[in-house]
């Protein structure tokens, strides 16, 4: 009896290391600089891939407290007013790039926001 307990025991740890070493990060960042369009206004983020669907973990920024998150497709952007509004949000697999929002005041702005998935 005590066998078949130690060997349960066993089994349940290699299950749970074997799902944390699936799980995987992806993080997403952008920048706005406030200027005239066509001269020095800058919008720039990284393209990022997520080839599986993933939940929004953790959303940061500087000088801003919202941000959207576009699809390479441009199909539908999505907009958060706030960081903490964005945890939790869910996206479907495919690629996508972050860009924060400006506020009135400040010169340059910048946004992050990290997906974290599991591989199938």
């Amino acid at each position: 009896m005590r066998r078949i307990y130690i060997l349960l025991v066993v089994m349940l740890l290699i299950i749970s290391v074997s799902s944390v070493c699936l799980a995987a990060t992806v993080t997403g960042a952008g920048r706005q600089v406030r200027g005239y369009p066509g001269h020095n206004a800058e919008l720039s983020g990284a393209v990022f891939n997520l080839p599986v669907s993933g939940n929004i973990t953790s959303a940061t920024g500087e000088g801003t407290d919202g941000f959207w998150i576009e699809p390479q497709n441009r199909s539908q952007i999505i907009m958060f007013n706030t960081f903490k509004q964005a945890i939790g949000y869910s996206l479907p697999a495919g690629n996508y790039r972050v860009l924060p929002g400006l506020r009135d005041n400040p010169k340059a702005d910048t946004s992050w926001v990290t997906v974290t998935f599991t591989y199938p």
